[in-house]
Parts: C-alpha cells; structure tokens; sequence
C-alpha cells in the first residue's frame, strides 16, 4: 500500500500520460468541462448556445513511451438522451518532458483530432486542422510530495452542416495541485470563449453570437482511515483498520450566453451557473492491528496502532515500548515509509556506520540521496543514536519539501524555549508547527533538543500522514477553489 505507483489513479483516468517520476499532474486530457472517470464521465458543451450536459464513456489508451516521448488515444462516446444530442471524439496527445534537477517540464500538443456532435438535425464537426491544443507544465517532485502547476491553451473550430455555420471555442486555463501516497488535488481556473455564425436560411446573412464560461474545477483522490470492531466477542481480535479511497470531482461554471426566440434569432442574454459532482469509489483495504500488550489505555494508542497497521512502524513483538527513544535508525525507516519512497537493497555504504547490511540502510540511504537527512561529525548518521523533536522536524519537512514557507530571519518563535532552537532547526520548526506536526507541551515549550519518545514518534508521524491526507487536500480545495 505505501509503495509509490507508475500511475496513480487519478492520473491513470485524467490524464493518461505516463509520467517521468512516481506521480505527475491530472490535467483532463481535453479542455472540457468535465467531471467523473471511466464509464461515470460528464461533459458539460456550449457550442449549441445553451449549456448541455453530456453523459457516457471515455475510453484511455495508453502508450507505450519512446525516450521522452509518449503518445495516448482518447475515445469519448456520450449523449443526452432528453435532449437529442451525441458526441464522439477521438484524439491522440503527444507529451514531450524534460527532466531539470527536480523539476520536471512536460508539453503536450494535439496530434490527431476528431469530433462529431449531433444535435437533433445539425451536425458539428471538427477534424484535425480545425483543433488546436497546448499544455505546459511543471512538476516539482520531493520524496513525500510531488507539487505541479501548468497552463494551457486550446481552439477548436466546429463546421456546422457543412458550411450553415460555424462555432469557434477558445479556452485558456491554469492548474495547481500535488500527489502524495496519501491523496491528491488538482484544481483548475478555465475562461471559455464561444463565437457562434448560424445561417438561419439559405441566402441569408449568417447571425453572429457570443457567449463566455467561467469555471473552477477539483480533481481529489483522497483516503480515510477508520477503525471496524468485530461484533462477536467470542473472537480471537477485536477489530481492525479500514482504509477506503475515494475520486472526487466537482466543476462549478457560470455562463453568459444568447437567448434565443423560435426563429433562431438572439434576443437578449441567458446567464445563470451550475455546479456538477461525481464521487467515485476507487478501492477499500482492510489492515491488521498489532496487539502490543503496553500501549492499552495509553495517551499514544491510537496513533501507535495506526501506523503500525500502515506499516509505518514496525509491528513487530508484543511491546512497543512507548516511553523509549526513538532511535535515528528507526525514525529515518518510519519516514520513507510515510513518504511512501521506493528503497533499495544497494551495496554503495554513503555512511561509514550505516554497511549495506544494516537492516535500515536502504531507508538511510534513500532518505540522505534526497537530502532528507545528512551525516553528523565524521559524516556518521549514528542511527543507534536517540532521535531529537528537532531532527524530527527537520527530516519531516525536507520530506515535504516545504522549507520555503518559513519567513525570512531573524525571526521568534511563540514558544517559551524559542532561545533554545538551533539555527538548523529553526525554519523546520517554524513549518512543522504551521503544518500541526510538532505541538508544544503544556508550559508552552517545543522542547527542541529532547529525544523524541516512541509513543510522540507515533504521534509525529500520524499527523504527518493526517496532514498529507486531509490537510493538504483541505488546502488546495477550499485556499484555491472557494468552496467547502
């Protein structure tokens, strides 16, 4: 479960390119107002004058990627059956990337294109040289978080009736969002511009019109983590961890299009707005519960108990021992767990007291080539060592690659040892305590150089994954889009 995927869902049923890292951006694979996946898909069209919305199937081949290159086919077949309109299109993307440091830039052009709709007697058609599409991104990937933003810009010229008329779509759109193991946001701010010439008989002059679409969209994948007791108590457990993730998709767009009389004539505007929503079920997993027999009633148990069935802490023996340090070892192989990092057995040491036999040196040696954690004196990493709040917090927030946030010093901390607070440690602290991953104790202190018991390890960690599956979902949707 904690492993990252080629393609995560999302990605898979959005946009269909295969990306270059573990986990890349969602954009729709055309500019349509659009929610659902698969065979739940809606499309909301304009080019009749009139908002129509659509329901059918959209159907991904994926590619197979030649170097940096890769070309996907898309076929949607949808319909509204009330009001006697059908779309078919097929179209192919063509993805280009480069890989910069981190930073992952990708463009995607249109490179074959063909749309049908039927609308009662009329007939819409737009082929290859009448279609027009480009999408620019950047993917900023750390080992916990990928973070993306991109733009694109897209025109399709629709023939009616072969020469009636004519409808020109323009559409220009940004996007934001990230992917982490834990979920993902994609949301989109798109304007619409329709230009429409109808020729209502032969011989007539052809009646222009206009009409404008505003929409923002989200794209979730999101995960919730509950518990499920066994009803009998004639049985050898009591319960266990549920994991459910679900798709999410909502489009909420507004409209300023002509109103038309029964001759086909404009006669004034029809403005209004709607919102469309799709919830998908994308899969349960059902995870054991270790039965440590010292953490019964203790302040920790639950956050123990949960990363332990996530496998985020080891579920192994009867005790845990929550009153123990955490050791650096220990931590460093929790983290790449929670990040969902891929590890390696490998035969490179990078620390002198970390041997490629060290049961956590495939974590160690992940965690240090993405400059999550680094060597102490000599270039040790002294994993047997007791782990500190602050290196915690540090290693944390390197993972998320969200060193930026902190402001730029000097700066004071609202805790009561603010003076206390190494240097290196400063901006972590100041992240991770926005972020609700470190909590000062009761007296107000953040306790920096303390060794980080198991049971705050615990706790530590599951805000981590509470913040990566809700947290930063929230974020993106309600900072970005506005809604709740």
């Amino acid at each position: 479960m904690m492993k990252k995927k080629v393609a995560l869902v999302l990605v898979l049923l959005f946009l269909g390119l295969t990306p270059v890292t573990a986990r890349a951006q969602a954009i729709a694979p055309t500019f349509e107002s659009s929610v659902g996946r698969g065979n739940s898909y809606q499309e909301v069209i304009f080019i009749t004058g009139r908002p129509v919305v659509l329901t059918g199937t959209l159907d991904i081949r994926e590619g197979r990627p030649r170097g940096d290159r890769v070309d996907n086919r898309y076929t949607f077949k949808l319909e509204n059956k009330q009001e006697g309109i059908r779309l078919n299109r097929t179209l192919t993307l063509t993805t280009n990337w480069r890989q910069e440091g981190r930073q992952i830039l990708r463009e995607t052009t249109v490179s074959r294109f063909r749309e049908t709709v039927i609308a009662g007697d009329d007939r819409y058609q737009v082929n290859d040289s009448g279609y027009q599409f480009n999408f620019s991104s950047i993917t900023d990937s750390h080992p916990g978080v990928d973070y993306f933003s991109g733009n694109w810009f897209g025109r399709k010229v629709y023939d009616k009736n072969r020469g009636e008329g004519k409808v020109v779509v323009t559409q220009s759109g940004e996007t934001v969002g990230h992917a982490s193991p834990w979920g993902e946001v994609e949301n989109r701010k798109v304007v619409i511009t329709i230009e429409g010439e109808f020729v209502r008989e032969e011989g007539e002059a052809a009646v222009p019109w206009l009409g404008t679409v505003r929409e923002e969209a989200s794209f979730t994948r999101k995960q919730e983590m509950t518990y499920v007791a066994n009803e009998p108590t004639a049985i050898s457990f009591s319960g266990g961890y549920l994991v459910t993730t679900t798709g999410e998709d909502i489009l909420a767009y507004e409209y300023d299009l002509p109103k038309w009389n029964e001759d086909g004539e404009p006669v004034g505007r029809q403005r209004g707005s709607a919102t469309l929503y799709a919830a998908t079920p994308l899969g349960q997993e059902r995870l054991p519960v270790p039965a440590f027999r010292d953490i019964r009633g203790h302040w920790a148990q639950e956050p123990v108990e949960q990363m332990a069935s996530l496998g985020i802490l080891e579920p192994t023996g009867l005790y845990f021992a929550p009153g123990l340090p955490m050791l650096r070892g220990e931590f460093a192989r929790a983290l790449a767990q929670a990040g969902g990092m891929e590890v390696k057995v490998e035969e490179e040491q990078l620390f002198p007291d970390v041997p490629p036999e060290h049961p956590y040196a495939p974590y160690i040696n992940a965690l240090a080539r993405e400059g999550v954690v680094e060597g102490a004196r000599y270039n040790r990493f002294q994993p047997q060592e007791a782990a500190t709040r602050a290196q915690a917090a540090v290693m944390a927030v390197k993972l998320l690659g969200l060193e930026r946030l902190a402001p730029v010093p000097p700066y004071s901390l609202p805790y009561l040892d603010d003076q206390q607070i190494p240097l290196w440690a400063r901006d972590a602290i100041y992240v991770a305590g926005e972020m609700g991953l470190l909590e000062p104790d009761s007296f107000g202190r953040i306790r920096p150089q303390a060794t980080i018991t198991r049971a705050e390890a615990a706790a530590f960690l599951e805000r981590l994954v509470t913040f990566l599956r809700e947290g930063m979902v929230r974020e993106y949707q309600e900072r970005l889009l506005n809604y709740s």
